[in-house]
């Protein structure tokens, strides 16, 4: 495991973008992200109360890659676990939607 870096983290409705200055995440639009996880590429997210740390929360990526996170409390690191999920759920929904919609555009070509 490579040794904890301070990464400040902003989660959209697409990926999870992290920086190394805290002033960049009111300067999202200017600063370039150290790195992006799309959601799309997360296979899970889960809090791990660890005893040294207390506040940890990993996110497991398709190439089986993890990404340990700590927060700034437990309650926030489960919060952030929570999110996260709710971000993943909420993209497959807009997915599935698009795909219905390339389907119902193509039954009404074939049609007409």
């Amino acid at each position: 495991m490579r040794p904890w870096q301070e990464r400040y983290v902003i989660l959209t409705n697409k990926a999870l973008r992290y920086y190394k200055e805290k002033t960049a995440l009111q300067e999202v639009a200017t600063k370039e992200a150290v790195g992006i996880i799309p959601l799309i590429n997360i296979t899970k997210a889960e809090y791990l109360p660890d005893k040294k740390i207390g506040c940890r929360f990993d996110v497991t990526i398709k190439n089986r890659r993890v990404y340990a996170w700590d927060g700034a409390t437990p309650g926030e690191a489960k919060q952030w676990v929570h999110q996260i999920g709710k971000a993943i759920e909420f993209m497959k929904r807009e997915e599935k939607e698009k795909k219905k919609e390339k389907i119902d555009v193509c039954r009404m070509e074939m049609i007409g």
